[in-house]
């Protein structure tokens, strides 16, 4: 199952088409994963509203990255700024 969902709209291009519109800029945002009971979602706190699901990890962390290019795009489209990753993800270990 493919989903993913943005606030803002999303226009039906392909994966060239959105590709050519971008410019050869890599930006890394934190993506956090979650297993749910029968699939897989994730999101992006940098980009509120840009979430995804999928069957397996996999295949959210394919449906995320789309989703990602799709809302990055959207807002060059609107003449917005494309936000800064400012989130760090990170662990704690205790005791049990």
């Amino acid at each position: 199952m493919r989903y993913f969902l943005c606030i803002h709209k999303i226009k039906n291009r392909s994966n060239e088409e959105r590709m050519d519109k971008m410019e050869n800029q890599l930006i890394e945002y934190a993506v956090i994963y979650e297993r749910g009971e029968t699939n897989w979602g994730a999101y992006v706190p940098d980009l509120p509203g840009c979430v995804s699901i999928g069957d397996t990890l996999a295949e959210v962390q394919e449906n995320i990255k789309e989703a990602i290019e799709l809302y990055l795009e959207v807002l060059k489209e609107d003449g917005k700024p494309i936000p800064k990753p400012s989130t760090i993800v990170g662990k704690v270990s205790v005791n049990v």
